[in-house]
């Protein structure tokens, strides 16, 4: 549920996300939910102009909770 909030990417679903993040046993849907915050923040960011979507762009058309990774490395920084 937690990757859906982010890839659906309400301001709303934050306090949802923060205590599942505080308080899920479950590692995995605690970095979900980190993963899934970060993502509404960089979006809510976009929205409000303080970052650019090309900062955020991926090749791919699929939403992912995930931001895409950053195009500036080289192969041997990754």
């Amino acid at each position: 549920a937690a990757e859906a909030l982010g890839a659906i990417g309400l301001v709303s679903t934050i306090p949802i996300l923060r205590r599942s993040l505080v308080s899920d046993p479950a590692e995995e849907v605690r970095e979900t939910c980190e993963l899934a915050l970060r993502r509404i923040e960089v979006q809510t960011s976009i929205d409000n102009g303080s970052e650019t979507s090309s900062e955020v762009e991926s090749p791919f058309l699929s939403v992912d909770p995930a931001l895409p990774m950053s195009q500036n490395f080289s192969v041997v920084q990754l």
